[in-house]
C-alpha cells in the first residue's frame, strides 16, 4: 500500500494540475463584457502556478535534508510570490543541468504574464474590493495589466496582414451599421469604448487568449523534465536508505499537457478533458 507521503504529494499534484488546466480553460472563455471571467482565469492560474512551484521547492528541500520537510513557517515566508518561486525552480533546474540555460529564460510576454499573476497572487486580487472601500494604498488594476499582455501578444502572434485585414473589416462594419459613437462599456483599461473599440477588444480577447495560453505552456514545458529528475533523485535516495515505499509519485504524469507545442496549445480550448 502506498504511504501517506505519496498520497499527499499526489493530491497536491492533482490540485496544481487541475487549477492550471482550469485557468487555461477559463482563459479561453473570457468575455470582454464580463470582467468576472478574467478574474476566474487569474485566480486559477495564480493558484495553480504557486502550488506547482511549491511542489518543486518542497521536494528539493527533502532531497537536500534527508527527506525532512520544510516548516509551515518556511513555506509562509515564500508566500504567494510566484516570481520568486519560479526563480527558485530555475536555480534547481540548472543545478540538475536540465536543458540549456536559455531554455529557462522567459521571453518578454512570458515575463509579463508571470509578473502579472505574481502580483495578483500577492495583492492585486484585492484591487476591486479595495477601490470599493476607498483604500488609500494604490495598487495596479489587474485588468489593465492583462490588457497590456493582450496587446503585447496581439502584436507578437497576429500577422501584420491579418491586422490590416481586421482594420478594414472593422471600418466596413462600422460604416454598414452607422456605429461611430461611444458605447456604455468600459474596456479592460478602464476607458469608455467606442463601437470600434468594442469590436476590436472582442476580437482580441477571442483570438489572442489562446496565444497567451501557448506562452504559459511554453515556459512550463521544461519543467516536465525537471519533475522527472526530481523523482529520480528521490528514488535514488530511497534506495540508498532502504526505504521501500515511494515517498513521492511520478510528478510528470500529472502534467502531460506541458509537452504540447505552441501550435497545439493555441488550438486547445478545453484543457480539462
Amino acid at each position: 500500500m502506498l504511504g501517506r507521503s505519496f498520497q499527499q504529494f499526489s493530491v497536491e499534484s492533482l490540485l496544481a494540475s487541475s487549477t492550471l488546466r482550469g485557468g487555461l480553460t477559463a482563459l479561453n472563455k473570457c468575455k470582454y463584457h464580463d470582467k468576472g471571467t478574467f478574474y476566474n482565469a487569474f485566480f486559477q492560474l495564480s493558484i495553480g502556478l504557486e502550488r506547482f512551484f511549491k511542489i518543486i521547492y518542497v521536494v528539493q528541500y527533502m532531497i537536500e535534508n534527508e527527506f525532512q520537510r520544510p516548516t509551515v513557517k518556511q513555506l509562509s515566508k515564500i508566500g504567494h510570490d510566484i516570481l520568486s518561486l519560479h526563480e527558485n525552480a530555475v536555480s534547481i533546474a540548472l543545478k540538475y543541468n536540465e536543458h540549456d540555460v536559455s531554455n529557462w529564460v522567459l521571453n518578454f510576454q512570458q515575463s509579463e504574464i508571470l509578473t502579472m499573476l505574481s502580483d495578483f497572487g500577492k495583492e492585486t486580487r484585492y484591487y476591486n474590493l479595495n477601490t470599493i472601500v476607498a483604500d488609500k494604498k494604490i495598487i495596479k488594476d489587474p485588468l489593465k495589466a492583462w490588457n497590456e499582455i493582450i496587446e503585447s501578444c496581439y502584436l507578437k502572434h497576429i500577422s501584420s496582414s491579418t491586422i490590416t485585414k481586421l482594420e478594414h473589416e472593422i471600418i466596413a462594419w462600422s460604416d454598414k451599421n452607422a456605429l461611430y459613437g461611444y458605447t456604455n462599456y468600459l474596456g479592460l483599461n478602464g476607458q469608455v469604448m467606442t463601437y470600434i473599440d468594442l469590436y476590436l477588444l472582442n476580437w482580441k480577447v477571442t483570438k489572442v487568449s489562446p496565444c497567451i495560453a501557448s506562452e504559459i505552456i511554453s515556459f512550463l514545458q521544461p519543467y516536465y523534465y525537471l519533475l522527472m529528475s526530481l523523482r529520480d533523485k528521490v528514488e535514488t535516495k530511497e534506495i540508498e536508505q532502504g526505504i521501500r515505499e515511494p515517498l513521492v509519485p511520478y510528478f510528470h504524469e500529472f502534467f502531460p499537457y506541458f509537452l504540447l507545442d505552441r501550435a497545439a496549445a493555441k488550438k486547445r480550448r478545453n484543457w480539462e478533458r
